[in-house]
This record gives C-alpha cells, structure tokens and sequence, in this order.
C-alpha cells in the first residue's frame, strides 16, 4: 500500500509495478543482512547502504 500511494503521489516510480518494487527492496533487506551477517559490512554501514539503494531505486527519476 505505501508503494502504490507513493506512485500515486510521483515520489515512487510509477511506471514499475508495485510488485516489483516491493521485491527490489525486499532482496536489498536481504542482501543488507547478509553483508552484516558476512562480516563484510558493520549494521551501520549496511543501513545507510539499504537507504541509499532503496531510496535510487524507488524514487521516480522526474
């Protein structure tokens, strides 16, 4: 729901489904607690990492 009231409101990338996105940022999650788990990146640096990909890839490119 957060995703399509996103799109609606131009701050999410409309043209992507809904679905996708939410899959993206799912597997980045995923991929955030793997590097930490991993020891290849500390909890902090794996946040700001998530919130730097998420925030590229959801963002509508205007």
């Amino acid at each position: 729901e957060v995703i399509r009231r996103g799109q609606k409101c131009g701050e999410f990338d409309p043209q992507l489904p809904a679905d996708w996105l939410i899959g993206i940022l799912v597997d980045l999650i995923h991929a955030a607690s793997r590097q930490v788990t991993a020891g290849a990146m500390s909890a902090e640096a794996a946040e700001q990492a998530l919130l730097r990909s998420a925030t590229a890839a959801l963002t509508s490119h205007r």
